[in-house]
């Protein structure tokens, strides 16, 4: 649970020009099952 927490909370900040709120983040799941998330990006 803290994990979605935290997934969510990656877009707090994140400035945009238009009144579109979304972002997007990307996850990349490594092959010894960890997972790398990247900075959030205005989508």
């Amino acid at each position: 649970m803290r994990a979605a927490n935290r997934i969510r909370k990656l877009g707090d900040g994140v400035m945009v020009d238009s009144h579109t709120t979304d972002v997007a983040i990307e996850i990349a799941r490594n092959k010894d099952g960890s997972v790398v998330v990247f900075p959030a990006l205005s989508a």
